[in-house]
Parts: C-alpha cells; sequence; structure tokens
C-alpha cells in the first residue's frame, strides 16, 4: 500500500453523507463515513477490528438539580441525616469542603499574596545569595535549627524545614558558609529521617517521614557535605584573625560555632549509622562521645550567641526575616484541615539540640552490654524517662537490635526485630 495514502487528512472539511437509520446522536462525529472506510481497508493489514465492532461512546445529558436538592432539604427535620449506601455517616465527618479556607489546606495560600519563592525572592532582592553578613547568616541557621527541631516534634516538613529558601537550591548559594550550612542540613534531615524509618518504632502523629518531591542533595554525600563545612570554618578562622572589631570577632566566632556544631553532629550521625548491619565498635565508640562532648560545649556558645544573629520580626510566624516563606509549599500539603505550625523559639531550639547530644551519649552505652538481652532492657527502662524524643527511641532501637546481632549472626534476623518491637510496645503504648 502506497505510503501517502497514511497521511492524515482533516476529515472535519470533508462533507458527511450520513445514513438515513443512523442514531441522530452520531451527527456531530465527522466524516464517519471516511473513518469506517479506513477502519475497512485497514483490516486485513493491522488486525483493526470492523466498523460493526466499533461502538459509539455513549452520550450523557447533564441536568441541574440544585433546585430539586434543597427542596428535599427542607423536608428533613432536626438532625436526620440522609444515607446512601456509597455515602454514610463516616465518609460524611471525614470529608472536608473543597476551597474552603476553613477546611482546605491548600487554600490557606489565597490569604495573602503570591508565597514567595526560591526565585521571586532573589529576582526582588529579598534574599542575597552572595556576599551574607555575619549576623544575616546566624540568623538564618538558628531558624533552621528551630524549624529542624519542630519537625522532630510531629510538624510536616513542608511547613517547617523546608519553609526555608535557601534549602530549595543549595547550589545556587554563592556564599561559602551558607551554601556549607545548607547542603549539610539536607544531609542531616535526610540521615535523621533514614535512622527512624528503618527503627519504625514511631507513631504517627510524632512523626512525618514525607520528603514532598525534594531530593535532599542526594548526589552528594555525607563526607563532601563535612569537608564543605571545614573548607568554610577555615576561611572563617582566617577572617578571625584579621578582624578588629570586638564586636565583629564576636559575630564570626558564633557563626563559627555553629558551622563546627552542624559538622561535628553530622559525622557522629554517619558514625552512628551501621553499614551493611555492623554497628561501631568500642573503640569508635569512644571517638563518637568525644565527638559529641565537643558539639554539646558548642551548643552553650550557641545558646550565648543568639542575640548576634538576626531575629524574627514581631507578631510574625516566619522564623527570621530574609531567606524563609512559610506559604512556599502549602500546595504540596494533602488537601485536609488546615494544621497550625508553631515554629520553636531559639532557645527552647538550642537547649533541644543540648539534651539531644545527651541522649546520643547515652546511645553510645550500648556497647557495655554484654548480650543482646540486656541491650533491650537498658533501653528499655532508658525510653520510660526519655520516651519523648522520637530521634533517641529510633536510634536506641536500631543500634540496639544491629549491634548484638553482628557477634552472632551476620544479618538481623526476624526474632530481634520482633523482640525489640515488643519492648518498644510496651513503653510506647
Amino acid at each position: 500500500m502506497d505510503q501517502t495514502q497514511l497521511e492524515p487528512e482533516d476529515l472535519s472539511l470533508k462533507p458527511s453523507t450520513l445514513p438515513d437509520d443512523l442514531d441522530p446522536s452520531l451527527a456531530a462525529v465527522p466524516a464517519i463515513e471516511e473513518v469506517a472506510t479506513r477502519y475497512a481497508d485497514l483490516e486485513n493489514l493491522q488486525g483493526v477490528p470492523s466498523w460493526s465492532d466499533v461502538r459509539p461512546s455513549p452520550v450523557r445529558e447533564w441536568r441541574d438539580v440544585t433546585g430539586e436538592f434543597f427542596d428535599c432539604v427542607k423536608e428533613l427535620q432536626l438532625g436526620e441525616l440522609i444515607h446512601d449506601n456509597m455515602f454514610g455517616l463516616f465518609d460524611a465527618m471525614s470529608a472536608i469542603e473543597m476551597m474552603d479556607p476553613k477546611m482546605d489546606a491548600g487554600m490557606c495560600c489565597n490569604k495573602e499574596a503570591t508565597p514567595l519563592t526560591f526565585q521571586t525572592a532573589v529576582e526582588t532582592s529579598k534574599m542575597k545569595l552572595a556576599n551574607l553578613e555575619c549576623r544575616e547568616t546566624i540568623g538564618i541557621i538558628d531558624a533552621v535549627y528551630s524549624c529542624t527541631v519542630s519537625w522532630l516534634e510531629g510538624h510536616s516538613m513542608a511547613q517547617t524545614v523546608l519553609t526555608c529558601l535557601y534549602l530549595h537550591h543549595p547550589n545556587q548559594i554563592e556564599d561559602k558558609p551558607m551554601r556549607a550550612f545548607a547542603c549539610a542540613i539536607h544531609k542531616l534531615v535526610n540521615l535523621i529521617r533514614n535512622f527512624i524509618l528503618r527503627a519504625r518504632v514511631y507513631e504517627e502523629e510524632d512523626f512525618q517521614p514525607s520528603t514532598y518531591g525534594y531530593d535532599l542533595c542526594c548526589d552528594l554525600t555525607e563526607t563532601k557535605a563535612c569537608n564543605m563545612l571545614k573548607s568554610a570554618e577555615e576561611d572563617l578562622v582566617r577572617k578571625l584573625k584579621d578582624t578588629e572589631g570586638e564586636r565583629e570577632k564576636e559575630e564570626v566566632g558564633a557563626l563559627l560555632s555553629r558551622l563546627k556544631f552542624t559538622r561535628l553532629l553530622l559525622q557522629c550521625l554517619v558514625s552512628l549509622y551501621p553499614t551493611k548491619n555492623v554497628s561501631p565498635n568500642k573503640t569508635e565508640m569512644i571517638d563518637i562521645v568525644k565527638t559529641l562532648n565537643g558539639a554539646h560545649e558548642l551548643t552553650q556558645v550557641m545558646e550565648k550567641t543568639i542575640e548576634y544573629g538576626t531575629q524574627p520580626e514581631p507578631d510574625s510566624d516566619t522564623p527570621n526575616p530574609m531567606g524563609f516563606s512559610m506559604m512556599v509549599n502549602q500546595r504540596l500539603l494533602p488537601p485536609t484541615f488546615p494544621r497550625y505550625t508553631k515554629i520553636k523559639e531559639r532557645a527552647t531550639c538550642i537547649q533541644y539540640l543540648a539534651e539531644l547530644i545527651q541522649r546520643l551519649k547515652h546511645v553510645c552505652k550500648i556497647v557495655h552490654c554484654t548480650n543482646y538481652h540486656s541491650a533491650l532492657v537498658l533501653r528499655r527502662l532508658d525510653l520510660e524517662v526519655r520516651k519523648e524524643c522520637t530521634v533517641y527511641m529510633d536510634l536506641a532501637q536500631f543500634d540496639a537490635v544491629v549491634d548484638f546481632v553482628q557477634g552472632n549472626s551476620s544479618t538481623i534476623d526476624e526474632d530481634h526485630v520482633n523482640s525489640a518491637h515488643e519492648l518498644s510496645n510496651d513503653v510506647t503504648v
């Protein structure tokens, strides 16, 4: 067959001569005769069914029943409900009214102007990518940690950590300390998330693992992130030596302490994360504890230097004046009842981080247990006091399962996991 015969044509321009007995509803279909002829010609070549097998789609007629519906509603007595097999009381109670700002979380964006995004913030000079002052970087870092703690306490990542616009495109940041911190926070959040997901002892209302499509710098390793922080620290040390003003020296020192704390915390979590079901040995645990002690000392410096950073504006939900947009991810949330997210205060956040460091040090004590059962008992007794910390619960659970399996077998079997979960349930219920 000549290929030119199969070229598409505009059939709507050809006159249509329909048979008299054809259904009138098909009159809107253009050039049905020609379509039928083409199907008949190609039937033997391509296995296309004949015209007798082709059925037109049903024609539906929509009728407005709004008036009848409200007339029926008037006949209902107070307290009466219409029950249908496909829509009962349970469905009615769990349903929401779409596009109602009181019920649909996605409509909260309409209460204010267009949410600020990374690109619009840069174009309108509301966010700096280069030459950030120390006080600006300190304010952003403290605000990001406040959002991270709020996320660990049960709020969604889209309404806490990811409200920082600097974390949306860290590779476009030109300022070296800010870029290193943004990449490190991505790896830190992802590492904590992996700990919690693998341990599987958190409740749904205590932790939300969804990343809402953000890749969290998946192409960057934790080692590279630590090296970026180390390089930024070295630059700040040189800058500290060249700075003459006392206030400026204190600001540079405050920024340096925050970058170093981030690096030490990331290094500890990387070391605690078992590779191939093998957890750190006693010597490695001692090094981890030393690193945690250094991180804990830095939290005291961070707490004393909170005032050196930019502070949130009064009567504002935004944790920092620059680099944050609380509504930027609102459209990513499921259509549920709006949930108000209160970001933790900076002083409370740093206290939480200091307590977390102490809990991580307690996790390292597991190497002193002589058998698997004693490790689970140690974990259970401590969880009765510390069960409010999701990170500690999952980290202790994971290390308890992994650390003492490697002495008896090369993999974690189902009995180890089940026995650990039984002890977890006794505490968390």
